[in-house]
């Protein structure tokens, strides 16, 4: 075994164990978004009946209410149930977005500068040789 070994190998689980807790807080941020996603619809039903009732001292709760604010949260279903994706771009954003840590890493590594420019022949054509 060579002797940098286990140094590299300790380092890269370092990282890894950083990425993978990062992994792990998008999971629970996205799973918790869309679960506040799916029953968004129930709870604005519900607030918006509690308020109105409160509120309103002089009109009555009728059915007329009732089915067009009903209507309402329907209609806004499909933008609220985009708001956990929105949310989860966001987050992958700031963090890690599906591989653009690695690939990002690997970019870095292929843009750096060789060591020893006398590693690579360079012919007229544009091309190289070994």
């Amino acid at each position: 075994m060579y002797a940098w070994e286990p140094w590299f190998s300790e380092r890269i689980i370092s990282i890894r164990k950083k990425e993978l807790r990062c992994l792990k807080l998008i999971a629970v941020i996205v799973a918790f978004s869309i679960l506040c996603s799916n029953h968004s619809p129930f709870f604005m039903n519900y607030f918006m009946f509690l308020i109105y009732i409160l509120t309103s001292y002089r009109k009555g709760f009728n059915a007329e209410i009732a089915f067009g604010s009903l209507s309402l949260v329907n209609i806004l279903r499909y933008p609220l149930s985009l708001v956990p994706f929105v949310i989860q771009g966001f987050v992958q954003k700031q963090e890690t977005y599906n591989g653009y840590v690695s690939i990002s890493r690997i970019q870095a590594f292929l843009w750096k500068e060789d060591v020893d420019k006398d590693n690579v022949i360079y012919t007229e054509e544009g091309g190289y040789k070994n």
